[in-house]
């Protein structure tokens, strides 16, 4: 998987598929955000009950997009289940409270996608003085990923605390 073995067609199949699977990693996020409090509140079996709705969507979903789109719509389609998935679980799990969760998680996304797309786009920038290949796509990690765990720190301090005791209680 060195850079030299793509041809100019694959890279830009992979730049594709990178930017059809963002919205399934959001989805991803949201479900594993969900879960851990669901189970908390004793509704794992919703879970269950779930399961099977959940791949026959996703199933429906991928053959949808496979006919209309091929493989860009395969892979397009991935975010339909999790997203379903997610609502279903965070509607469960916030009850009442629904909008406010909803609105909470909503600006925790735009906050911390912003910090992630200037911090690696400054890591980018900065790759530019790099000759292009392996070394390029070290730049923009090591300076990207430096810069958003320093911008975390200063922007949700609270939460990184949390999570940091969360950690220590589990080891």
């Amino acid at each position: 998987m060195l850079p030299g073995s793509f041809g100019p067609g694959d890279v830009e199949s992979l730049r594709i598929f990178a930017a059809l699977l963002i919205p399934w990693t959001l989805a991803a996020l949201v479900v594993n955000l969900v879960l851990p409090a669901l189970f908390a509140l004793g509704r794992a079996r919703l879970v269950n009950v779930l399961s099977i709705p959940v791949v026959a969507l996703h199933a429906v979903a991928t053959l949808v997009g496979a006919s209309l789109f091929g493989i860009e719509g395969i892979v397009g389609a991935l975010w339909v289940a999790p997203t379903v998935f997610g609502a279903v679980l965070l509607a469960v799990g916030a009850g009442a409270r629904l909008r406010q969760a909803a609105l909470e998680l909503a600006a925790d996304a735009l906050r911390f996608g912003l910090l992630a797309a200037a911090a690696f786009g400054l890591g980018f920038v900065l790759s530019l003085a790099v000759p292009e290949g392996a070394a390029r796509a070290v730049v923009v990690a090591v300076v990207g990923g430096i810069l958003y765990l320093g911008a975390v720190r200063l922007a949700a301090p609270g939460q990184l605390a949390v999570l940091l005791g969360a950690r220590r209680a589990a080891s």
